[in-house]
């Protein structure tokens, strides 16, 4: 789903988690956002979102740390938060689905991505 494990070198050793190096908890952040986005008719959003944001080097996305032999990957902080963020926006039904798409694109650009 990421596509991002094709440029990752993994060094030598051991790696905790699947082979992209993706928690759980961010699979479902993700999953979480982009049911939301289709949920709420701006589903167009999904495309954008993951050419801006995956798309990415790993270093952009992951910290990673080696504890031993054992070779830790979690998404930055930031990342995280924005798709906490867009499925939090997505799926508020107070707003209008323009103000929703501007809300998270902004949030998108502030990332950084």
């Amino acid at each position: 789903m990421l596509q991002i494990c094709e440029r990752a070198v993994l060094p030598p050793g051991r790696v905790r988690g699947n082979a992209c190096g993706a928690s759980l908890a961010l699979r479902l952040d993700v999953s979480s956002a982009f049911t939301a986005l289709d949920d709420s008719d701006l589903a167009d959003l999904k495309d954008e979102i993951h050419e801006r944001v995956f798309a990415r080097d790993p270093d952009d996305l992951f910290e990673i740390e080696q504890i031993g032999d054992v070779w830790e990957w979690h998404f930055k902080p930031m990342v995280e938060l924005l798709f906490r963020h867009i499925a939090h926006v997505a799926a508020n039904r107070t707003a209008s689905p323009p103000r929703r798409k501007d809300d998270i694109l902004w949030a998108v650009g502030m990332a950084g991505f």
